[in-house]
């Protein structure tokens, strides 16, 4: 069934790019590397000096590419050290300049996944309203690499997540996924002054709650930067993770007095504001607690059935006590068990 991008890449007076793909599909993280190592055998007529060279410098290589396959920069970062010399055969060499290359690379995406910061562009918006995000990546490590945009034969790929779970005012909740793959508008270079930055738009979708808790994570898929002129591969790398808590735009009613927000609603009993009575009692200030709970408590006993589950939402919300809405005699006992503890 076909619904609508839920999620945008924002380009300034320019048709969105962006497409979606099912989570099935995604890309699972692989490994683009130097093309694999292809060690030449040693001519019929070496030396045996001349095969013990090749043997050692084959051995050097191996052990290059596994560094670079488990993300172990210091230890490839040693034997590049050591091994950049001109002993090495014409071949080894030209092994050994594209592990240089790629060790640079492994650098950026490790001070990536370090520095990189997701935020939310604005300020958290009300529920329901397009959440715009920015991703933003500075610093030294990323010196020399450019980052290619839409306008590149090889476009930067990220993978934008997004897991959305709206709350009601019966604790249920309903919880929805979707990701994108977005493309990097233009080339940007990391490691300039004004470093990389990546701008989209998650759509705020119909809210099924009055509370909404927001995952967001954004991912470099593998493809290629160029380095000095060269295209050298990249893997995939966690760029940012942000969690955002979204309520209704007349929240701040609530928020500033949850006590007597909680009061008027049990006592009006009206469902029209039973969202305000549970938002209540998620911001309820710690000196107003107790008070909080002995009117929860009250009209659990002689309030509508409606009512009573509406007040046990609350209770758990307040206390993380794992009762069921439905358990009005269970939190009965509570409330007399505690009190008896008291």
């Amino acid at each position: 069934m076909h619904r609508r991008s839920a999620l945008a890449l924002l380009l300034p007076l320019a048709a969105c790019v962006t497409y979606e793909v099912p989570d099935e599909t995604l890309l699972a993280g692989g490994l683009p590397l130097p093309a694999a190592v292809a060690v030449p055998l040693p001519s019929s007529g070496a030396t045996a000096e001349e095969r013990a060279i090749h043997a050692w410098y084959g051995s050097v290589v191996g052990q290059m590419q596994d560094a670079l396959l488990a993300r172990d920069l210091p230890l490839l970062e040693d034997l590049l050290a050591r091994h950049r010399g001109a002993a090495a055969p014409e071949w080894a060499k030209e092994q050994i300049e594209l592990f240089a290359r790629g060790a640079r690379v492994l650098a950026f995406e490790l001070h990536a996944a370090e520095a990189a910061v997701l935020e939310a562009d604005g300020g958290t918006v009300p529920l329901g309203a397009i959440q715009r995000c920015v991703l933003h990546l500075h610093g030294d490590a990323g010196t020399g690499i450019r980052v290619l945009g839409a306008e590149g034969r090889a476009p930067a790929r990220f993978l934008v997540a997004v897991t959305i779970s709206d709350h009601d005012w019966l604790g249920d909740h309903t919880e929805r996924r979707f990701s994108h793959v977005l493309t990097l508008p233009r080339s940007q270079e990391p490691g300039s002054p004004d470093g990389l930055s990546l701008a989209f738009a998650v759509d705020g979708l119909t809210p099924e709650g009055c509370l909404r808790r927001s995952s967001i994570t954004v991912d470099l898929l593998p493809g290629v930067v160029v380095l000095e002129g060269r295209e050298v591969p990249n893997r995939r790398v966690r760029l940012g993770a942000l969690e955002l808590t979204s309520y209704p735009e007349n929240v701040e009613v609530v928020r500033r007095d949850p006590l007597a927000n909680l009061v008027a609603g049990l006592r009006l009993a009206d469902p029209r504001h039973f969202d305000n009575v549970f938002l209540a009692a998620h911001f309820m200030a710690d000196e107003q607690r107790e008070a909080a709970l002995e009117e929860l408590i009250r009209h659990l006993r002689v309030g509508r059935a409606d009512v009573g589950r509406l007040c046990m939402a609350c209770l758990r919300v307040m206390t993380g006590v794992e009762l069921s809405v439905d358990d009005r005699l269970g939190w009965l006992r509570w409330w007399e068990s505690r009190a008896s503890t008291r």
